[in-house]
Parts: structure tokens; sequence; C-alpha cells
């Protein structure tokens, strides 16, 4: 079964319990068959592509390292460059400078 590979055959159903509380709590997880699932999840949403989980283990750490820049460090940079501008919005309207 594939998911003996991961020490999960028997008692699976609570582990997975226990680890999907996790993510849900903590939003991240070190269940490595969760963890497959996340990053395949990330790579078909930024690529367009259908890798499943049992295949992520067999992409280069490169393309890896770049799926997670896309999907967590973009959106933190845009989030922090919108609080930047909203702030810079703030202090011009505050002291009548035009941009």
């Amino acid at each position: 079964m594939p998911g003996d590979d991961y020490g999960v055959s028997q008692p699976r159903t609570k582990k997975l319990s226990g680890a999907l509380f996790q993510m849900a709590k903590q939003g991240a997880t070190n269940h490595p068959l969760l963890s497959s699932i996340v990053l395949a999840r990330q790579i078909n949403r930024v690529c367009g592509t259908a890798i499943g989980p049992w295949d992520v283990d067999d992409l280069p750490d490169v393309w890896l390292d770049a799926i997670g820049a896309m999907t967590g460090e973009l959106d933190e940079i845009r989030s922090g460059l919108q609080r930047v501008k909203a702030a810079q919005d703030r202090w011009r309207a505050q002291h009548k400078v035009n941009p």
C-alpha cells in the first residue's frame, strides 16, 4: 500500500486526523503525505498542470523552491506593497501632497 512507505498503515486515520487538526490550527503540517498534497496543489495552481502528490518527490528542488516562492512569498510581497501604498496615501492626504 502506498501509504505504508510513510509509516501510516494501521493507525492512519488517527494520524491523519491529528495532522489535519494541526493544519487547521497552525496553517501548516509536517505530515509527509499531507505536505505532498499541499505542494501538489500549489504546483497545479501556479503551473496549470496535473501533478499528483505521489510525483512531488520526483521534481527538482529548484522548481519546488520557485513554486514555493510564487505561492507564498509573492503574496507576502504584494501585501507589503499594498500596506506601504496605503500609508503613503494616508500621509499624502494629511499633508496635501500630490503624487
